[in-house]
């Protein structure tokens, strides 16, 4: 299929209207019906031959490395048709617990997964134990088998790869993990972080994360982490209820469920984030598209404590990189600079995207170096309740005229404020070239905005937001483009389009 967008030539007062074609592009996150070459059950031990009717347990991924490389595993999730959460490591009939080897090994994963090759992933898969695939049938739960107490050691890893392994898998690229729910892993669940060269082909699809609530750690914790990847995917995956405990650095929500180090080309796409801290970005060379996925930093963009409140954080984004936010629903704020303070290179592109967010914080806090850039424009930037007197809508460092020509088309509530150095009003702002044809106004949407619903930010056909954009094409993420956040509603595949090559120039 090949559609049509109208995107600006030029300045904002120079609207030439270009149509650029988005290819192609169907992308199906389900997995294909092919069948399984090995099994983990709850029940299973690691001297099996790993078949559907003799299976693994899950501390295979250490044992059984030469021979589910480049294979596909299926997790079973049931015993007898119940449905188990896998707790334990089995070998010899003697188990060990997850949560007693988390709590004793930091640094690197507990579950060492190793990868395939580019003919052949290693592919990891939810299934009954039947050998059929089903989405979020198969549980790796880390908690205490008895009490349910969580792991609290730091940098404590549940499965994936880690440059601090003392011996490291054989082949650490090419691994799909589909399907799977995560849960109760303190400080990370899945961690693809190389120590040299960039791991490549990596996708985590169809998953649930959550449940990291008591986690203590100043040190980057994340449900997933990277580090020095290229083309990492994270599709149609959820996160929710994660946090740091307030002991930590800007806790409670300071937990991300994606975090990233020195990556590139990263993928994050109709995922959904609640209770959680979504995407992070930090230090070394990296970007991203982030697309198509519903943000909510705290609790419907509304949290405590001394957290970010973050639905993107972003630490460093080199000279000649650029990260593009596209469709997506936030609630929280967009945090672009520096970890230490300082300003951000490389340049950003934000546009058709839905801020509806707290009272404490503006919608975005950018601090942009110099020959850097941030375009936002298509997108309603609305707040849930008026603004206080430090921020403002926007807080934007360096604010210029240089900057202003591609900041527009953008839907703001009636009396939005700005702060680039000293607070000041939207005229203000306009005066600096900011938002030549933005609109201001009542509330957009055809109704009351909902907590996880996305389709209850559409736009009122009646709003100045519903014909405001570029060329009259509709502001914020529900454009009739796709759909936003997670589906985990059946086993078919879910099919959305792929994302439109869409630039300002």
């Amino acid at each position: 299929m090949i559609s049509r967008r109208k995107i600006l030539k030029g300045g904002a007062a120079a609207a030439t209207i270009l149509w650029v074609p988005l290819i192609g592009a169907r992308r199906a996150f389900a997995q294909t019906a092919a069948p399984f070459d090995y099994f983990i059950s709850p029940t299973g031990d690691d001297n099996n031959p790993g078949t559907l009717a003799s299976p693994w347990s899950i501390t295979a991924f250490n044992s059984k490395q030469s021979t589910y490389s480049g294979k596909r595993v299926g997790i079973i999730g049931d015993v007898a048709g119940v449905q188990t959460p896998i707790q334990y490591g089995t070998v010899g009939g003697v188990k060990t617990t997850l949560y007693s080897k988390l709590n004793s090994q930091a640094n690197q994963p507990i579950l060492n997964i190793n990868g395939g090759t580019a003919a052949s992933s290693t592919y990891v898969g939810s299934c009954t134990s039947s050998g059929v695939y089903q989405r979020g049938w198969a549980i790796i739960d880390a908690s205490n088998p008895s009490g349910g107490a969580h792991a609290t050691l730091d940098a404590a890893i549940l499965m994936g790869q880690n440059g601090n392994t003392s011996s490291q898998v054989p082949n650490p690229d090419n691994i799909t993990y589909d399907g799977l729910t995560i849960r109760n892993f303190s400080y990370c669940a899945i961690a693809e972080e190389s120590a040299g060269a960039n791991f490549v082909n990596v996708v985590i699809k169809n998953c649930e994360f959550y449940g990291s609530t008591t986690s203590v750690s100043s040190n980057n914790p994340g449900a997933i982490r990277f580090q020095a990847t290229t083309g990492a995917q994270v599709l149609n995956c959820k996160f929710h209820d994660c946090q740091n405990a307030s002991g930590s650095d800007f806790g409670p929500y300071a937990y991300p469920g994606v975090f990233s180090y020195s990556s590139n080309a990263l993928i994050v796409t109709n995922c959904t984030f609640y209770n959680i801290v979504s995407v992070q970005q930090k230090d070394g060379s990296q970007d991203a598209v982030i697309s198509y996925c519903y943000l909510d930093a705290g609790t419907f963009g509304v949290y405590g404590g001394s957290s970010y409140g973050t639905s993107y954080y972003e630490g460093t984004n080199a000279s000649g990189h650029t990260t593009t936010m596209h469709h997506n629903i936030c609630l929280g704020m967009i945090w672009n600079q520096n970890a230490t303070g300082a300003a951000y290179n490389g340049n950003w592109e934000f546009y058709n995207n839905t801020c509806y967010i707290n009272t404490s914080n503006p919608i975005f806090y950018l601090n942009p170096a110099a020959g850097s850039t941030f375009h936002a424009y298509n997108n309603i930037l609305y707040p849930q309740g008026s603004w206080g007197t430090q921020y403002g809508s926007v807080k934007f460092v360096g604010a210029n005229s240089a900057l202003a020509p591609q900041w527009d088309y953008n839907y703001y509530h009636a009396a939005p404020t700005f702060y680039t150095g000293s607070l000041i009003s939207y005229s203000s702002w306009q005066a600096l070239g900011f938002d030549a044809h933005s609109h201001t106004g009542a509330l957009p949407f055809s109704g009351i905005p909902a907590a996880q619903v996305p389709t209850s930010f559409s736009v009122n056909t009646s709003s100045p937001a519903y014909t405001g954009g570029i060329g009259g094409a509709i502001c914020g993420a529900l454009d009739g483009s796709g759909t936003v956040g997670c589906n985990f509603g059946s086993t078919a595949p879910v099919l959305v389009p792929a994302a439109p090559s869409l630039q300002v120039t």
